[in-house]
């Protein structure tokens, strides 16, 4: 728990340092949704209704409008999160306590770096990889560099193995791989990608 407070208290002090360089630009910052309102799509004057937070409505007039609307972990069907065993990298940062055996599904950046952070703390992690090498869209000498670290450390790399349902068990939970092959642990990050809040 400490470390998960001092990383989203982290979290919450670099997203206020950026409101604050931006509120030092002369940025407006105004908490709501927006929607686009123009008379004609694909112009280069744009208006945006905005509600806000508490329920005021305007409309802004802009030549450019950036889109940044963040993003939110992929969920699979068969492998829903329920923020006590099966996890995003979101809830993982709500347990009280360290997994005994973390399944990470996914093995590119997000993956390999909470496996990474999760063998520094001493908790045994399997990584189960649908290609056969972890960081799939990166140079494959790094990637061999890195699974070299991490059989070092003991991490376990589950390759070619797609990931087919993740269910929760008596001791922990089971990712079921597509070949017939079962991976146990305590507990399943899943990072099997994002996808953007719309």
């Amino acid at each position: 728990p400490e470390i998960n407070n001092r990383v989203k208290t982290l979290a919450a002090s670099q997203s206020a340092d950026i409101g604050s360089q931006l509120l030092n630009q002369g940025v407006t910052i105004i908490g709501g949704r927006g929607e686009f309102v123009d008379d004609v799509s694909g112009m280069a004057h744009h208006r945006v209704k905005v509600t806000t937070t508490d329920g005021k409505v305007g409309v802004l007039k802009a030549d450019v409008v950036l889109i940044a609307t963040g993003a939110s972990p992929r969920v699979l069907p068969n492998a829903v999160p329920d923020g006590e065993r099966i996890l995003t990298w979101r809830q993982l940062y709500e347990l009280n306590e360290l997994p005994t055996h973390l399944v990470i599904v996914g093995s590119g950046v997000t993956g390999a770096e909470f496996c990474n952070a999760y063998t520094e703390l001493g908790v045994t992690v399997t990584v189960v990889a649908s290609r056969d090498q972890i960081l799939p869209h990166e140079d494959s000498d790094a990637a061999a560099a890195l699974e070299q670290v991490f059989n070092e450390r003991g991490v376990t790399l589950v390759k070619n193995a797609r990931a087919e349902s993740v269910t929760r068990t008596d001791e922990g939970v089971a990712v079921k791989i597509a070949d017939g092959r079962v991976v146990e642990g305590s507990h399943a990050l899943m990072t099997v990608g994002s996808v953007p809040n719309t």
